[in-house]
């Protein structure tokens, strides 16, 4: 029988729906001065793929933007948090060059901004521009780079196909000629094993090989994934990701891969191309099963996505290339094949000894050991393999057998087996005696279509651990495979009928048997329906316009400490497995059967941006997720903390006054939107920058001289409120 291993890589063919770019053509560079990427187009951000080039000031601000092209200003928009102060140019080919972080625009269009400000009495505005308004020629400064929004002093520059936004275009694809001759450089790899019965060297989750120390082939079962470890360095010596990636397996080109441009709706796809390993993050080259990226345009596909190994040896060669062509190159030996099944093993007592019943699928060759006394360990272990006596040959492949080893005291016995293609999996059981401080223990990992059990003993049982649980209202049993000494491993797979499992493990010893059962309440949720969860009252239901697989949540009480500036604890929802998530924005409706004496407004505390959710007289309550983060709900009841921060500031132009303020809550977090600022009860024009907390305060007009009174409020996420007042003077 010829097995086949198949690798899952990414088919992703930018669709006609995208459309085509704009023909590239060269661009003068945004930025007088140096120009220093610090940050490549693609790159991950908290929730969404970096649209753009971000450009280094080196720590200042005021240094001119100029246009890139003949252009006319289309657009500004100044917000608190993102790209800050931005403007938006139209290029001759329909295109969008965007400026965000600027500290200030040329004179004319900040006249014009500040005007529109003072009417609205708001900071944050949006304008649009006729094409003859303000129009520039290639190199006129059109701003001055700063540091508002997010971030430290820099400029974020990107370029969009149109005024809709419908791609997000890399500047250096033809458009910036940032040319260097740095090689990129491949740290490291990550295979992934992606099926239930994947290994990677005999294990079953994921491992990092080093290219600087990686020399030995390796072994491979099953379906597998791969990521890569990889940066390019800049002219200024700083660390930006790779522009493309090339696949080969023996030789044979099987899949490239090009960061050229993504459509904006899918910019929240990152979680589909980064994912996080032992704290780096890099990047897959591979789709995993249930990551639907059909159509995602930043990959252009041009070979088969499927590539079918058979067992034995292969070279796999990856290549990492940046826009100029320079390229590093990593390659690894593979050994292909299949891990033997073991259908039957266990000990039983033999008037000669003690009889090994062992039976196995897909194994090449089966060996026995054993080891008598307390003290020893199997002879892949960390104890002495002298210790270890083998029997001389290899026993038959196929059919169960008994085998009698000479062995009279308690022992522990190992059985080897190697499967197709050099695979081998080992193990150990034992007629050990078992102390009462003696444990078995069995945890349990959810994954995107089954569960994974894996088992641990102190003292290595009798025979293979028997796993049972109910599918669908049917018993079903399973025996455990060994992965090492007293260590087990099964797989419970899971369909849409399993929203509560009760799986037990059954050990057995000389002394007699250990049940250890566990309760799992899963929540499977399709797109459109809805799922009642357990007993506490939860409701969660999915919305969404594609097709997806199951999804898992896993809800529990949240047991640390209350979060600084909330009182009690709450409930902890978190989304497993790690790197779900869902092709369009998702939207969660969350009903909760809480006491009377509960209700109020509530906060969500995640490890993204918080949200909100506000409770009823009824005590239910309605959340909307743009994004899959675990969040807790808790009651947040202390307000935010303002104070005033130096002196002041009076224009000698106009005599208009600029005032700082310092506004933090250190429970569901500031608001933006409530921040209010008043000069002798007129409104005055308010700026605030999440990063640090600063609020600048800008009277709208002159201001006579003489006394005047400026009151700050601010409100957190759940509507608590502060406010403080200062008296200024204004002399002549």
């Amino acid at each position: 029988m010829r097995q086949w291993l198949k690798i899952v890589l990414l088919s992703c063919l930018a669709g006609g729906f995208l459309g085509s770019k704009p023909q590239g053509k060269a661009l003068k560079a945004p930025l007088a001065g140096s120009i220093c990427p610090t940050s490549s187009f693609g790159s991950w951000r908290p929730g969404h793929l970096h649209a753009g080039l971000d450009l280094s000031t080196f720590g200042r601000t005021g240094i001119p933007v100029v246009a890139v092209d003949s252009c006319w200003l289309w657009r500004i928009r100044i917000w608190n948090g993102g790209y800050g102060k931005a403007l938006y140019l139209r290029l001759p080919n329909g295109m969008v060059a965007v400026y965000g972080h600027l500290s200030r625009f040329i004179p004319e269009i900040e006249a014009t901004v500040e005007a529109e400000q003072d009417s609205l009495c708001k900071h944050e505005i949006e304008l649009y521009f006729e094409p003859w308004r303000f129009r520039f020629a290639p190199g006129d400064t059109v701003a001055y780079s700063g540091d508002t929004g997010s971030g430290p002093p820099h400029l974020h520059f990107e370029l969009r196909s149109d005024v809709s936004s419908r791609l997000r275009i890399n500047p250096l694809d033809g458009y910036l000629d940032l040319r260097e001759s740095h090689r990129p450089r491949i740290a490291s790899i990550l295979l992934e094993p992606l099926g239930p019965t994947s290994s990677i060297n005999g294990n079953y989750k994921p491992i990092e090989f080093d290219m600087e120390g990686i020399c030995d082939t390796v072994r491979i079962s099953g379906g597998f994934g791969l990521a890569v470890d990889a940066y390019d360095t800049t002219l200024c010596e700083r660390l930006v990701g790779i522009d493309s990636y090339r696949v080969e397996i023996d030789g044979n080109p099987i899949w490239s891969f090009n960061l050229d441009f993504f459509p904006s709706p899918k910019a929240h796809f990152v979680d589909a191309i980064y994912e996080v390993f032992a704290g780096k993050r890099f990047v897959r080259l591979y789709a995993e099963p249930g990551l639907d990226l059909e159509g995602f345009a930043c990959y252009s596909q041009t070979i088969s996505s499927d590539f079918d190994l058979l067992p034995g040896h292969h070279r796999l060669v990856i290549r990492a290339l940046d826009a100029w062509g320079n390229a590093d190159s990593a390659e690894i030996d593979l050994q292909c094949g299949m891990s033997p099944v073991i259908l039957a093993y266990r000990l039983a007592r033999d008037t000669l000894g003690t009889a090994a019943v062992i039976q196995a699928r897909y194994a090449t060759s089966i060996r026995l050991g054993f080891a008598q006394g307390l003290d020893q360990s199997m002879a892949s272990g960390s104890g002495p393999k002298k210790a270890w006596q083998w029997l001389d040959k290899d026993l038959a492949r196929e059919g169960l057998q008994r085998v009698v080893l000479p062995v009279s005291s308690p022992a522990e016995v190992a059985c080897r087996i190697t499967g197709i293609g050099g695979i081998s999996c080992e193990g150990v059981l034992s007629t050990l005696p078992r102390s009462s401080d003696d444990m078995c223990k069995v945890d349990f990992e959810a994954h995107q279509s089954w569960i994974e059990a894996t088992a641990s003993c102190d003292v290595a049982p009798l025979s293979l651990p028997v796993m049972v649980w109910s599918h669908c209202d049917t018993a079903v049993n399973t025996l455990l495979q060994p992965i090492g000494r007293g260590r087990f491993r099964g797989i419970i797979p899971l369909s849409s009928c399993d929203t509560l499992l009760q799986p037990s493990v059954e050990f057995d010893y000389t002394d007699g048997s250990i049940k250890v059962s566990e309760t799992l309440r899963i929540l499977a949720v399709l797109p459109g329906g809805t799922t009642w969860f357990s007993d506490d009252g939860i409701l969660l239901a999915l919305h969404s316009s594609e097709a997806n697989p199951l999804r898992f949540f896993k809800v529990s009480s949240d047991s640390s400490e209350p979060y600084r500036g909330f009182a009690g604890r709450g409930l902890l929802i978190e989304f497993e497995p790690r790197n779900v998530f869902f092709p369009d924005r998702l939207g969660i409706d969350l009903n909760l059967r809480l006491p009377v004496s509960n209700s109020g407004v509530f906060a969500l505390r995640g490890s993204r941006p918080a949200f909100l959710a506000c409770l009823d007289e009824q005590g239910s309550c309605h959340l909307t997720l743009t994004t899959l983060v675990p969040v807790a709900i808790l009651k947040d009841v202390e307000p935010p903390s303002i104070r005033w921060k130096g002196g002041i500031e009076v224009r000698d132009s106009d005599r208009r006054v600029f005032i700082k303020a310092i506004a933090r809550d250190e429970g569901s977090g500031i608001d933006a939107g409530s921040i209010k600022a008043s000069i002798d009860n007129e409104c005055a024009v308010v700026s605030y920058d999440p990063d640090n907390g600063t609020v600048e305060i800008r009277s709208r007009k002159r201001l006579r001289y003489g006394d005047h009174r400026i009151r700050l409020e601010a409100r957190d996420r759940v509507g608590n409120l502060s406010a403080i007042e200062r008296l200024i003077h204004i002399g002549r």
